[in-house]
């Protein structure tokens, strides 16, 4: 091997070295890209279920208000009735 032929291996593993670390550089960049999706995607699922906890907590607080006023409205008949004999 003369130095024109070792001159050219060496630049030809140079050129592969740095299309292989091209690749490699892109193939995290896709990963990156992709993760960042998913956690775009899960932010939007989270806010969802929050919304939906915040909606089921205001039902029950309706019905407990319900039954508190049922409640009170049944021990005041209750009460009047018991007074009525």
């Amino acid at each position: 091997m003369d130095i024109e032929q070792l001159k050219a291996h060496i630049d030809e593993k140079f050129k592969h070295h740095d299309e292989m670390d091209t690749m490699r550089h892109e193939g995290i960049a896709r990963i990156l890209v992709q993760h960042d999706e998913a956690l775009k995607e899960n932010k939007n699922a989270i806010v969802r279920v929050h919304s939906r906890v915040d909606e089921i907590t205001t039902q029950i607080k309706t019905v407990k208000g319900l039954g508190l006023g049922v409640g009170g409205a049944a021990t005041l008949v209750l009460g009047w009735l018991g007074l009525g004999k």
